[in-house]
């Protein structure tokens, strides 16, 4: 739920910003909906958080360690992401980097939602791994092989995006299609 919660909040921060006109149109950068990886963080990525949820509670107390270096490795992926992949782009290409070198409000609420969803990720593996050492099995097995087929699927859907939209700037016609077929739907 909390998942589901989290995109709910970044969709109606986006729709905010557009409507204030602080981000291009939905026909001149690509927008959440436009993304198939953000259609896998409300499904995929639900279902693997509920599953590490579980783990969690299964492996309970939870290492001191494990929760810091967990974090430590969500702060460091998300800063390498913005900062090597997303921020250099050399044009505005969606809503949470409207321009080059700048991020959007919901942009940044993006970047807190993803060091959460990584440090939570790697903290489910950490006790995982944990209680699979110490001899639990049983419903750890079975969580923690949900969690990793959701994340595979996710990671998918991901590489489809990256492949879709690594060709260069983005096309306005196409951008003029998906604008269409989402007012269709509304």
């Amino acid at each position: 739920m909390g998942n589901l919660f989290c995109c709910g909040i970044l969709l109606a921060v986006e729709h905010i910003i557009a409507k204030m006109g602080a981000i291009k149109s939905r026909r001149e950068i690509w927008y959440l909906w436009d993304y198939g990886f953000f259609k896998a963080d409300l499904t995929l990525v639900s279902v693997m958080d509920f599953c590490i949820g579980i783990v969690l509670w299964l492996t309970s107390p939870l290492s001191l360690w494990a929760v810091a270096i967990s974090a430590l490795a969500g702060v460091l992926w998300t800063f390498y992401w913005h900062t090597q992949k997303w921020l250099p782009r050399t044009a505005g290409f969606d809503s949470a980097y409207p321009a080059k070198g700048k991020v959007s409000v919901m942009g940044r609420l993006h970047l807190l939602y993803f060091c959460f969803q990584y440090s939570f990720g790697m903290l489910g593996a950490w006790e995982a791994i944990s209680g699979l050492l110490s001899g639990r099995w049983g419903v750890i097995i079975f969580f923690a092989t949900v969690a990793l087929t959701m994340a595979f699927y996710y990671f998918l859907i991901l590489k489809e995006d990256v492949w879709r939209f690594s060709s260069g700037p983005v096309d306005p016609e196409i951008l003029a299609l998906m604008s269409d077929r989402w007012r269709m739907r509304k």
